[in-house]
């Protein structure tokens, strides 16, 4: 609870956007079955942190026919290093486990620089509406045909699999379109982003599809993989299990404290019974914690400081007796297009929830 934050606001803070939203979570409970008690529980605290966004109602479900044959596909987001090998499903098991190699290249390795750089390439095109250049963004699903040597590698040693295979969390593949690569190309470089145009989509019908992956390096085998698209998207076989659900008998709960402290006074049992409550963290709360890094309050308003306003009976209110000398911000959401924005503390006045302030009233930084 005090390292992780630490990193996420170190990752923030090179990122360039602060982290605003998060909490933690523990868990530890004794679970009686068949007379064996079970101790259940994480094995650390867990910490979930982020932030919002929006995303255009467009850009929300993709479309049948969004890459058209001949479009490009590029790697945006740096180079190729031996990092992420095996995915998730490697990178989540024990260490020790599986191959001393694996275990070590299996590790994400963050380059927050490289993923802003990224983010401020996708959002230039994104602002370009209809002339956005990127067509699509993973899952692509189209036939193609890939040249493995046109990707960007940090290490010269890697070998093909490696290289097709390593997972960069800065690394988006995309399509982009024919007449659309030079702008591509013009604010990638206006935005120092690495990127590796490696192949190009192919026509016909997705019987017809295949993809392709050729290298122009090898000898003995230039073309490395060469099957229909069909072999990774059809449908898998389903599976079936029987589940036989267990009863557990759980011990009613007792608020009083009697039943585990049977031998201290009433005010003691309150006074513990305080302490255990407010030492959960969903109760007492260490979400400034996770907002270390985010003191300034011009994103979403102060993270210490009040969040909602609301001023009855007619009160005035001003900025020494009502307001604490915090920066506030009004967020104001609308729902149907599930979109939200911060508005300058100045807008407060405005705003119906506190439309009781007088016009005299100016907010303390």
């Amino acid at each position: 609870m005090l390292e992780a934050p630490i990193g996420s606001a170190a990752f923030n803070n090179e990122f360039r956007r602060p982290c605003i939203i998060g909490y933690f979570r523990t868990l530890t409970t004794t679970v009686e079955d068949r007379n064996v008690k079970e101790t259940r529980g994480y094995h650390k605290p867990v910490m979930l942190a982020g932030g919002l966004g929006i995303i255009h109602p467009i850009h929300a479900i993709k479309e049948t026919g969004m890459i058209v044959p001949s479009a490009y596909l590029v790697v945006l987001g740096g180079l190729a290093m031996l990092i992420g090998l095996g995915g998730g499903a490697a990178s989540s098991i024990t260490s020790g486990e599986g191959s001393v190699d694996l275990d070590f290249a299996s590790v994400q390795k963050g380059n927050p620089e490289q993923q802003r750089r990224a983010q401020m390439v996708i959002g230039a095109c994104v602002t370009l509406g209809e002339h956005n250049p990127i067509r699509s963004i993973h899952d692509l699903g189209a036939g193609a045909t890939f040249e493995l040597r046109e990707v960007e590698s940090a290490d010269k040693g890697m070998s093909p699999l490696q290289i097709w295979c390593c997972e960069a969390q800065e690394w988006y593949v995309m399509a982009v379109s024919e007449p659309g690569l030079k702008t591509f190309v013009a604010i990638a470089e206006r935005e120092r982003c690495g990127f590796s145009v490696i192949g190009r989509a192919e026509g016909g019908g997705k019987s017809d599809q295949r993809l392709a992956l050729k290298d122009r390096d090898s000898k003995d085998y230039p073309k490395i993989i060469d099957l229909p698209m069909s072999t990774l998207f059809k449908k898998p076989p389903k599976m079936h299990k029987n589940v036989t659900a267990r009863v557990l008998d759980h011990a009613q709960f007792d608020n009083s404290l009697e039943t585990y402290l049977p031998n201290i006074s009433l005010p003691e049992r309150l006074v513990e019974a305080v302490d255990r409550v407010l030492k959960l963290p969903s109760v007492g709360s260490k979400s400034f914690l996770i907002t270390i890094g985010y003191r300034t309050g011009l994103l979403l308003g102060s993270s210490l400081g009040i969040r909602w306003l609301a001023l009855g009976n007619g009160r005035e209110a001003n900025s020494s007796s009502h307001l604490p000398r915090s920066i506030c911000v009004y967020v104001c959401c609308r729902v149907y297009h599930q979109l939200g924005r911060g508005r300058h503390p100045r807008g407060t006045k405005a705003c119906p929830v506190v439309g009781k302030l007088d016009g005299s009233w100016q907010p303390s930084w």
